[in-house]
Formats: C-alpha cells, structure tokens, sequence
C-alpha cells in the first residue's frame, strides 16, 4: 500500500476525502513527526485529496500545507 503523508503547522486542520472503493475502509492513521500517514486497508493507491482552507488539494508524499496558504 502507498501511503501519503500530511505535514502540518499549528492551528491546521484538513478534511481528509478519497474515491470510496471497497478496500478503502477501515483506514489506518500514523502520528509522524509534524504530521500525519494515511493507510487504507487493502486499496494500493487511493486517490486522496485533503480538503484545506477551502482549497481541494491532491495529497502525495508529502503534502505539505504550508504550501497552499
């Protein structure tokens, strides 16, 4: 499975989204260092995106948020 991750900054907050599938669920979410990984279940690579400031970004390896301020 391909993870992505989501680097944040104090304060921030996203809406996690991805194309329902059936091995999407249940996802699994790891603590890293400023951020966040997202593993689904058994989907390899989801299309995710992270809903942020009112921006719909398309998440990779990192995403790092700052970025879309």
């Amino acid at each position: 499975m391909i993870p992505e991750e989501v680097i944040l900054s104090p304060g921030h907050s996203v809406e996690l989204l991805a194309r329902p599938t059936e091995g999407l669920l249940p996802l699994t979410i790891e603590h890293v260092p400023n951020g966040f990984q997202i593993h689904s279940c058994r989907e390899f690579d989801p299309d995710w995106h992270v809903r942020f400031n009112g921006k719909l970004i398309k998440a990779s390896s990192p995403t790092v948020l700052k970025d879309f301020e």
